[in-house]
Formats: C-alpha cells, structure tokens, sequence
C-alpha cells in the first residue's frame, strides 16, 4: 500500500498521512510535514536518530525544497490544479521547513538535471542553514514576490508530466525491467512504423547521421534521454527503439519511468535499416 499526504487521490487503496503523524523504526523515528506546492499532496519527512531528540538529523524535502531551488509549481497545470494556487501552497511550504533548526540536513529527492526546478544543484545534501543563505527561494519575501520569482524563466513543461501525474492515480500494469527487449528485423520495423509506431534512435549523433531509416528520431541516450524523448514522442505511443550496442534494456527502462512503457520493440541492428 502506498502512502501519500492527505490532499492524495487514487483509484487503489492508499495509506493517507497526517501532517505531525510519527513513525517509529526502531530507535529512528519519521514525522511526516505536510509541504504542498510542487504538488497538492507533497509531502517532507524529518528524520530523528532517536524518538526524543529535539531536533531531527535531517527532513527528506522530496519535489519540495532542493539544493539551490524549490520545485516548479507549474507542471499540474494541464489536470486543473493552477500554478498559482500551487505556488501558494509552495510558499508556505518553503516557510515551514526554512522555519527547522539550521543544522538539520537537507535531503532531495532530485539534483542537477531534473525539468522539476530551474537551478538545482549538483550537490546531494545541504542543511536548512546553508539554504537559507544560498538558495534565491528561501531568502525572506512576501508571497508574491516568492510566486514571481519561482514561475520566471520556467522551462516549458514535458508533456509527459501530466500524462503521468494522471496514469499514477490509477490502477496499471507494473512495468517488467526483466522481460527482454525484442530483436526485429527491418521488415518488421517498416511495418510498424507504417502503423503509426515512432522509431526513436538512441545512437550518438554521429552514428545517427551515417545511416538511419527515415522519419525516425534521434534522441542520444547519453544525457538527459528520457526528459528529451519525451519532450518528442507521446507516452501512449508505440516506440521501436533504434539502441546503442548492449544498451538496449537500459533504454528501454529509461522510457518506462517516464510512462512509456510500449517501447517494447528494439531493432538490433540498426544500420541495416539505413
């Protein structure tokens, strides 16, 4: 069963969370904070070392806080929950955790290379002092200035973000990472391409332009591949990947965390079909 913050809805049974509710384990203890804003259900999660300290080792920040930013309000658009009432909630979330002791470690969910902030940095770990100091979010400003500079200068949204937000309240079948990719042969990728199947190559540029079959894709799997593929082909579609050499499993992998999981159709040797 899955557990998600109060605001959560889904068509499976789901464990709700109370904002203040305490896990034990063992002699590490979990209190759950109540962080909407990137979205309505978000959820931080400050961790004791022991029951009774006074102040936790650290809060598990998830799409809330980063090192360097705070997550985008804006990606929920498209299902009906508005970037402004988001970034509402985001303030005041950012308040809240800016509001724990300055020693207390701060531990994302995303770094450097998430389309989730727009300055996330390399780094893994900070505490809430050093981004209360060195994070443009977390420096003291009303609302609105807060909802201002957090919206500018946004990348545009992935389309697959909204595709996803929906397909995780809902009941599907589990992606399996052990099931073998499909060798075809190029008879069999025309016709599925003639179908309405998307080729995407995954090959290095270079590769790419020496000999590809026309009206694929090239999205290089070194990178940020899965972002940029799915900026490019719809999560519903069906995809027969082009793949670098013994790399096949990885992509596909890569397109199913992003929802696409019909990419079940590798082509093994990709030059033939140039």
């Amino acid at each position: 069963m899955d557990r998600y913050g109060w605001r959560a809805e889904a068509d499976y049974p789901i464990r709700k969370l109370a904002d203040g509710e305490r896990i034990s384990l063992g002699d590490v203890t979990l209190q759950i904070m109540e962080t909407p804003g990137h979205t309505p259900e978000s959820i931080s999660i400050q961790v004791f070392e022991h029951a009774d300290d006074a102040v936790p080792y650290g809060v598990l920040t998830g799409d809330a806080l980063f090192i360097g930013d705070v997550g985008r309000p804006d990606l929920l658009a498209s299902t009906g929950v508005g970037a402004d009432e988001l970034g509402r909630m985001l303030y005041s979330s950012v308040q809240r955790l800016m509001a724990l002791p300055d020693p207390v470690r701060v531990f994302p969910a995303h770094g450097a290379g998430s389309a989730c902030g727009k300055n996330l940095s390399t780094e893994r770990w900070s505490t809430i002092g050093g981004q209360r100091i060195s994070n443009y979010a977390c420096r003291p400003m009303s609302e609105d200035e807060f909802l201002a500079i957090v919206t500018a200068g946004q990348p545009s949204a992935p389309d697959y973000f909204s595709y996803d937000a929906v397909l995780n309240r809902k009941r599907h079948p589990v992606f399996d990472a052990a099931t073998a990719p499909v060798p075809l042969e190029t008879t069999a990728v025309l016709y599925l391409q003639r179908a309405g199947a998307v080729v995407l190559d995954a090959r290095d540029p270079q590769d790419f332009a020496a000999g590809y079959l026309a009206g694929s894709v090239n999205v290089p799997a070194d990178g940020r591949f899965a972002e940029t593929a799915g900026m490019v082909v719809r999560p519903d579609q069906e995809i027969v990947v082009v793949a670098p050499q013994d790399r096949e499993e990885e992509i596909v992998v890569r397109l199913a965390r992003i929802g696409s999981t019909r990419s079940v159709a590798i082509c093994a040797s990709p030059r033939a079909l140039s």
